[in-house]
C-alpha cells in the first residue's frame, strides 16, 4: 500500500484521503472532475493550490501543506506519496504528477533555508 511507505517523513498526497489531493483527473474517478488530458488536470491543479497558498484562509489544505513543509524543514526531506506514482523519484519539470507541483511550491516556500540533503521524493 503504497500510503504507508515512506517512513516518518511520508505524506500521502493522493484523493480522497488527502486534502493536497487533485479534485482533476484526465481518466475516470468518482472522486475528481473528469478534464480531457493530464496537463488541464495539472495546470489547474497549481492554480487551485496557489490560492489557497496565498490566501489568508486556514484550512485543511494550508494546514497539510504546512505539514509538508515542516518536514522538509526539521528533516531535510519529505516523501510525497501518489498512487499515480510507481517508484521513489525526484520530482519532474514539466510534472506528471500533482505531487510534482506540491513539490515546486514546497521548495519556494522554504526557500534557501533547506539543507543540501534535501530530498522531494515522489511514489
Amino acid at each position: 500500500n503504497r500510503r504507508k511507505h515512506g517512513g516518518d517523513c511520508a505524506v500521502y498526497v493522493g484523493r480522497p484521503e488527502s486534502p493536497l489531493g487533485n479534485p482533476w483527473s484526465h481518466k475516470p474517478s468518482k472522486y475528481a472532475e473528469r478534464v480531457p488530458s493530464l496537463k488541464l488536470a495539472l495546470d489547474n491543479y497549481a492554480i487551485w493550490l496557489s490560492g489557497f497558498l496565498w490566501s489568508e484562509i486556514r484550512g485543511p489544505v494550508r494546514e497539510e501543506f504546512d505539514r509538508c513543509k515542516e518536514l522538509l524543514r526539521t528533516h531535510g526531506e519529505v516523501h510525497l506519496l501518489c498512487f499515480c506514482v510507481d517508484a521513489l523519484r525526484p520530482p519532474v519539470t514539466p510534472p506528471q504528477c500533482h505531487a510534482d507541483i506540491i513539490a515546486a511550491m514546497l521548495l519556494r516556500e522554504v526557500g534557501d533555508g533547506v539543507a543540501p540533503v534535501t530530498q522531494l521524493s515522489l511514489l
